[in-house]
């Protein structure tokens, strides 16, 4: 009982000391457009976990083997697993949710469509960014600033490269999706 007391006492303190703070970040992002604010829900979550789990694989890589290709390469496929798996977990998630507000249980099908979604969003951008954006751009970082400082600034071109071709797919899918026929057309 003693320690709700102090966790009660925890939030109420947090949240009086970082409210203005917290109100400041909400303001700023109710300014943004509407398009950045919705790309920055949809894909920052899975962004940071990426962006973790390159830097964990580009230091351990580089310090085992010394070779910026291969850190890059590692730096690159951790990132793709870790934004998946979170874009995945996140999407299975919302799609419970809504099956169980519609009084159902999620089905295998509906964990394939996410997976179909997914891959007709982010599929042709991940097979550019695993096999030569993010190895080559990273390696270069590495190269030109070591572990450090160049896998984040290579990390970080080659993330706008992958974005560059995932929004713009997601956009091109937007406007002329109706229009095309096939099943990934639909997703």
């Amino acid at each position: 009982m003693a320690a709700n007391k102090l966790v009660g006492k925890a939030r109420e303190y947090l949240s009086q000391a970082y409210s203005p703070v917290a109100n400041k970040v909400e303001e700023g992002f109710s300014r943004l457009p509407n398009g950045v604010r919705e790309n920055l829900v949809r894909y920052g979550p899975s962004q940071a976990v990426a962006t973790v789990a390159s830097w964990v694989a580009a230091k351990t890589t580089y310090g085992l083997t010394n070779n910026s290709l291969s850190a890059g390469a590692a730096a690159t496929w951790a990132s793709n697993i870790a934004y998946l798996g979170t874009s995945v977990a996140r999407d299975v998630y919302r799609a419970n949710k809504e099956a169980k507000m519609a009084g159902r249980n999620i089905t295998a099908s509906d964990i394939t469509n996410i997976i179909k979604q997914q891959g007709a969003e982010i599929g042709l951008p991940q097979v550019v960014d695993n096999f030569v954006s993010g190895p080559l751009l990273v390696s270069e970082g590495i190269k030109a600033f070591g572990p450090n400082i160049g896998q984040p600034i290579g990390g970080a071109v080659a993330t706008g490269v992958f974005y560059a071709l995932t929004i713009g797919g997601c956009e091109l899918r937007k406007r002329f999706g109706n229009k095309m026929e096939g099943s990934l057309a639909r997703v």
